[in-house]
């Protein structure tokens, strides 16, 4: 639940919006303004901010999107998160109304988010991060998860090269741009014929719950009385497979984690001895290969557009994904042969 410039703010008449009408529902408080954070696209939920007048009363962040793309965050915020012994924004419900439309509450837990580049945050991050890993890979076992393993990102590189081909025609892009999709193309083609070596590259890594957007972002820092916490958000993604993806940080040059490998490594070794620092390195090199093809087909969504203006994030995005996967290829080449 990413920060957005509002669009809307409503201030009349909440009790007809329906955001407010979906969190009485619920039996929720009625709030006193209700802010349109982002309207809904054909891959997002739309988000809302609900305030209230009791100033000891936390805003919740309400996400309106339809069934199925709300599914697997309120599965895993009403059924796996609770069984878990890690720390998250607390969950205060979800609900379909009269017009089909699926809604998910959770409570605001504060703007400050993780910073890679302060130490304790750092190990905030690596020991929550394996307290999830450790603790629900036997939780998961039966549960209905979509994969979050090799599998999900071969059909990521699959799809995102569909759309770039049926794009390509987009009389906005320059021939600069078309160079790039080329590449990005061509990339993937020679991606996928290896593909069997990255999926035995996953064999022997336990199979466990990803967050697989556990990116700075998302990971919230909440003030306690006993200390700061980590609070990640945004489990849209989540799903069952080896823990690479979270281990690749995307906003970054070159293979750098949001958190301290080391203190990774110490928490998980009395359950997964066998993770040593070098397999865990071999994982995260995996999750740099496994985030950008997430990416690519993300940014797939904005080739529609024909405006030049409205093209330059998807094609710039897509470039540098594409030099993040050739850097994670090139720095696993020796065992990914």
């Amino acid at each position: 639940m990413t920060r957005i410039a509002p669009l809307t703010i409503t201030t009349a008449d909440v009790a007809r919006d329906p955001a407010a009408r979906a969190w009485s529902s619920l039996g929720g408080a009625a709030p006193f303004r209700v802010v349109l954070l982002r309207e809904a696209s054909r891959s997002k939920p739309a988000l809302y901010r609900l305030e209230f007048a009791d100033p000891g009363h936390p805003a919740v962040f309400a996400k309106r999107f339809h069934p199925a793309g709300l599914a697997v965050e309120r599965r895993v915020y009403e059924t796996i998160l609770p069984r878990l012994p890690v720390t998250v924004a607390p969950y205060r419900g979800g609900c379909e109304d009269d017009g089909g439309s699926a809604w998910l509450f959770v409570e605001d837990v504060g703007e400050q988010c993780l910073s890679p580049v302060d130490p304790e945050h750092r190990v905030l991050a690596a020991r929550w991060l394996a307290l999830l890993h450790c603790s629900a890979a036997e939780v998961v076992a039966a549960e209905p998860l979509p994969d979050a393993g090799p599998g999900r990102y071969l059909a990521h590189l699959r799809e995102g090269r569909d759309e770039i081909r049926q794009h390509f025609g987009n009389r906005a892009l320059t021939p600069t741009d078309r160079d790039v999709l080329r590449a990005v193309l061509a990339q993937g083609e020679a991606l996928e014929s290896r593909w069997p070596q990255i999926e035995r590259a996953c064999e022997g890594y336990p199979v466990t719950l990803v967050h697989a957007d556990f990116q700075p972002k998302n990971i919230r820092i909440r003030s306690t009385a006993s200390g700061p916490v980590i609070c990640p958000i945004d489990w849209e993604t989540a799903g069952r497979g080896v823990p690479a993806a979270d281990l690749a940080r995307t906003s970054s040059p070159g293979m750098a984690l949001q958190f301290d490998p080391r203190t990774y490594e110490t928490a998980l070794r009395d359950r997964w001895p066998h993770l040593d620092a070098v397999s865990i390195h071999r994982l995260s090199i995996l999750g740099h290969i496994f985030q950008p093809l997430a990416g690519i087909l993300w940014a797939c969504a904005d080739l529609r557009f024909e405006s030049a203006p409205c093209l330059v994030r998807p094609v710039s995005s897509m470039k540098r994904y594409l030099a993040r996967i050739t850097l994670a290829l090139d720095t696993g080449a020796e065992w990914l042969a």
